[in-house]
């Protein structure tokens, strides 16, 4: 897997929380440890296609159950909130969850 080096100038520090440097330069390490490393990325992110709700929980679940086996859960919501990633479950939390737990960061850092 290729390194990814991380801008850092585009995310705020309050959003931040609390990262190790190191994580968000290289983000290979720790992902070569990830539950999900060698697995289908089918279940993290939502189809092409339309789901109804009934499948996005199932797809969810079946994400979460994974994430919830990883030995590098945290360092992976770390680094998502880290970088603001857009889509998909890292961590064990969706994109609405991770917003809201940046800004509930974002408003305990003030």
């Amino acid at each position: 897997m290729p390194t990814r080096l991380i801008d850092r100038t585009s995310v705020t520090a309050a959003a931040r929380g609390p990262v190790d440097a190191g994580l968000a330069v290289l983000e290979t390490t720790w992902r070569a440890a990830a539950a999900c490393h060698d697995g289908s990325a089918n279940a993290f992110y939502p189809p092409s296609t339309t789901e109804n709700r009934e499948q996005r929980q199932e797809r969810e679940a079946e994400a979460r159950a994974l994430c919830r086996r990883c030995g590098v859960r945290q360092t992976c919501l770390e680094y998502a909130l880290y970088v603001q990633e857009p889509y998909g479950i890292w961590g064990g939390l969706t994109e609405l969850e991770r917003r809201r737990l940046l800004r509930t960061r974002a408003g305990g850092a003030g």
